[in-house]
């Protein structure tokens, strides 16, 4: 399915009862096959992209970047199993990567789309997820795509990727990417289908860390398009199906939104619970 955003109409979201009247047209009754996740955009502009493809200086420093915070500061990575675990850690702390934050709660979802930008009118992205493409944090698949962050910017397959698992797994560079994930997972087959390089998925993390329990957090793990420093594309047939429609919220509403959010505790102190965020979101509170 090839949707055409260009031609949606929006709809405007002006409180939470309005939210969740429009969220309820767009949902499907088929929840057996189907995980809905959601993301909120302060700017209806903003791309749904990972930070990383956002800058042409990241991307091409993507593997340098990953291991420089590493040894800066070892202590916080010595008990991490694998590197989307560390990929986790580093996007919580702001380092670009190649995860893009979703979430299961599209109250959280609405929040994000309230709390800045407030001279633009926000978003909310619905994302209609087959539950049998989504991948666990230990997933093979999820342990390659991780890996391409210590890829140099000039990892590429082209030419070699229409060749069979067997033979593409020989080639060079992928022996490489196929070694660096052997580090992590000792039983690895040390073959992979090149489609798996240029996929995005939908991953549960482990729910060690408290943002991601807060804001039922998950990932979008993006691969690589034409080249590492391109991003995989996002399957038409992942966002939510319903043709012309977006879910925009209105610039002039995000304050209004914010309060009743609040009133069913979600706001900065329960979204983003560590110390400094409790004590400004009580300053709010009481301002």
């Amino acid at each position: 399915m090839n949707l055409n955003f260009n031609r949606r109409i929006d709809k405007k979201v002006i409180s939470v009862d309005s939210f969740i009247d429009l969220l309820n047209l767009y949902a499907s009754k088929d929840y057996e096959n189907y995980e809905y996740y959601y993301r909120g955009h302060s700017d209806q502009a903003y791309a749904t992209l990972p930070s990383l493809f956002r800058e042409t200086s990241h991307i091409y420093n993507e593997d340098k970047m990953f291991r420089e915070l590493i040894l800066r500061c070892p202590n916080e990575f010595n008990n991490l199993n694998g590197t989307f675990q560390k990929l986790v850690k580093m996007q919580h702390y702001g380092l670009p990567t190649r995860l893009l934050d979703i979430t299961s709660n599209p109250l959280i979802a609405l929040f994000f789309s309230c709390i800045s930008n407030q001279d633009k009118d926000g978003e909310v992205v619905v994302f209609k997820v087959p539950k049998k493409e989504i991948k666990y944090y230990d997933s093979d698949t999820v342990a390659i795509l991780s890996n391409l962050a210590l890829m140099k910017r000039d990892f590429d397959i082209t030419g070699v990727e229409s060749l069979e698992p067997h033979m593409f797994s020989q080639k060079s560079p992928v022996d490489l990417l196929i070694y660096q994930v052997g580090q992590e997972k000792s039983g690895f087959r040390s073959m992979l289908n090149p489609k798996d390089l240029i996929s995005t998925v939908c991953v549960k993390p482990l729910l060690d860390n408290e943002r991601i329990v807060k804001q039922d957090g998950a990932f979008l793990l993006f691969g690589m398009g034409d080249n590492i420093t391109k991003p995989a594309k996002l399957d038409d047939d992942k966002y939510l199906p319903t043709g012309e429609e977006k879910l925009i919220i209105h610039k002039d509403s995000k304050s209004l939104i914010i309060s009743q959010l609040r009133t069913l505790s979600i706001h900065g102190g329960t979204v983003f619970p560590d110390i400094g965020n409790v004590a400004e979101s009580i300053k709010q509170q009481f301002r």
